[in-house]
C-alpha cells in the first residue's frame, strides 16, 4: 500500500505487524475505525505509523513499540495485512511511553475520560502540570485543576468543565463543599458573572445528579435527597444578590 510523498521512501520500512507492540492502547470509536479501514482499503495508507526499537528483553516476540498510529495498525490487521509501512525512531522506554500518551491526548474526546487518565499517567511519570500542558497544548493551571478533580473522583464535574458548563475554578470549589457551601459558591459565581441564567440552572442540575448518583458517571452511587428545583434555587440566588 502506498504512503504520502511527504514521507521519504528511505525513511519508511515495512515491518511485520506481529513484531509491533502497542505500548499504550486506547479505546477505538467503532464508526471512526470503520472509516479508517475503508480509507486504507480504497486509497491506501496516507501516513506510515511511527515505532521505536525496543531495548528490553521481554520475550513476547515484539521488536518495536508503537508510538503513533494504533488505528492504522489495527486497520491493517482488519484487512489481513502481514506488514505495515513505518517510521522508526530511537527513544528510551520512558520517552516511548510519553510519546504514546501525548499522541493519545492530542486526539482526546471530552465525552470520555481516557484523556484524563493519560494526563494522570504523565503526572505519575514525574511530569508537572506545566510540563504536561506544554506537551499537549493546554494551560498548566487547567491541567492541575483537572488533576485535582480526577484525584477526588469528580467525573461529573470534569465532564461539566470540559463541556463548558461549569468554570474550572467553581468545580474545584465544589469538590469538598457541603450542601450549604454549594449554594454559597454558586451565589458567588452568579455575582461575579461566571454563572448567570441558563448556565446557573445547568450547574444546579449537574449538582443534583451528583447528589443522586454520585461523583462518578456510573449511576446509582449517590444518595438521593430532596432539594428545591433549579428554578427556585436560581430565584433565591438572584434575590440574595439583589439584597446585597
Amino acid at each position: 500500500m502506498a504512503t504520502d510523498d511527504a514521507d521519504r521512501a528511505e525513511d519508511v520500512v515495512m515491518i511485520p505487524i506481529e513484531q509491533i507492540r502497542v505500548l499504550n492502547p486506547r479505546a477505538r470509536d467503532p464508526k471512526k475505525f470503520k472509516e479508517i479501514v475503508a480509507s486504507i482499503r480504497d486509497v491506501g495508507l496516507k501516513r506510515p505509523i511511527t515505532v521505536t526499537l525496543r531495548n528490553d528483553n521481554i520475550g513476547d516476540g515484539a521488536v518495536y513499540d508503537l508510538v503513533c498510529g494504533q488505528g492504522r495498525l489495527e486497520a491493517f490487521i482488519e484487512l489481513g495485512e502481514a506488514a505495515i509501512p513505518a517510521l522508526v525512531k530511537t527513544a528510551s522506554r520512558e520517552d516511548r511511553l510519553v510519546m504514546s500518551l501525548v499522541e493519545n491526548l492530542a486526539r482526546r474526546a471530552p465525552a470520555s475520560f481516557d484523556h484524563v487518565v493519560q494526563i494522570a499517567r504523565l503526572r505519575d511519570q514525574g511530569y508537572t502540570a506545566t510540563d504536561i500542558g506544554r506537551k499537549v497544548g493546554l494551560h498548566g493551571a487547567y491541567v492541575g485543576g483537572i488533576l485535582r478533580l480526577w484525584d477526588t473522583g469528580e467525573e461529573r464535574l470534569i465532564r461539566a468543565v470540559e463541556q463548558g458548563r461549569i468554570p474550572l475554578s467553581v468545580a474545584i470549589d465544589l469538590t469538598h463543599a457541603t450542601d450549604a457551601d454549594e449554594q454559597r459558591i454558586l451565589s458567588e459565581a452568579y455575582q461575579t458573572g461566571q454563572l448567570v441564567g441558563n448556565p446557573l440552572k445547568t450547574a444546579m442540575r449537574i449538582l443534583q445528579e451528583r447528589r443522586d448518583h454520585g461523583k462518578k458517571m456510573t449511576p446509582g452511587s449517590g444518595r438521593p435527597r430532596p432539594v428545591a428545583t433549579a428554578e427556585a434555587l436560581v430565584k433565591n440566588i438572584e434575590e440574595q444578590a439583589a439584597r446585597q
